[in-house]
């Protein structure tokens, strides 16, 4: 305003501005904001249900540019189960609410399974016994399917009058007397 020929206010200054960086696909912003936004503002990203945040969570307006560009969605693996007989162990820590793990590995989840005593790890494809799986989680798919608990024989002992050809050992298999 211009009073007694003086300017009561300095003359604005004109900033840069920031467009809409757009969204991540499964996700958004964290607000509705009105583009251009001004220097200094910062946003926010979130990613739906079942996602994670790959990237930056937020960006800033600098000099017309934004600081990050929006992140990327990426799916999560949903709680495989555990077999019969046997749980998952380790630090992975599945939400109940959501069913997803929360543990990372650098960008990787993993699980890891074992089994209740008298119980051994059994790959039903391979037909063979396990001594662990660990499967990890890879664009939202599990590397290895979760395997079954069978039970494990005990040492059969000696047969009257004869002997084990092989020392028996837990999770062996003896063939002769």
């Amino acid at each position: 305003m211009c009073i007694d020929g003086e300017w009561t206010e300095p003359v604005p200054t004109c900033q840069p501005t920031c467009e809409d960086p757009g969204q991540p696909e499964n996700g958004g912003q964290d607000e509705e904001y009105e583009y251009p936004v001004c220097e200094g503002t910062v946003i926010g990203y979130f990613c739906d249900d079942l996602y994670e945040v790959i990237g930056s969570p937020s960006s800033t307006c600098e000099d017309g540019q934004w600081t990050t560009p929006p992140p990327e969605c990426q799916i999560m693996c949903t709680n495989p189960g555990s077999p019969d007989n046997g749980g998952q162990m380790g630090e992975a820590v599945w939400n109940i609410m959501t069913q997803h793990a929360r543990m990372e590995i650098g960008l990787t989840l993993f699980q890891n399974v074992n089994c209740d005593t008298g119980y051994a790890l059994y790959d039903t494809d391979t037909e063979t016994c396990l001594d662990e799986v660990v499967s990890m989680c890879i664009d939202g798919e599990w590397t290895e399917p979760v395997p079954t608990c069978q039970p494990t024989c005990e040492d059969p002992g000696q047969p009257e009058n004869g002997g084990q050809d092989d020392e028996y050992e837990y999770n062996s298999n003896l063939s002769d007397f």
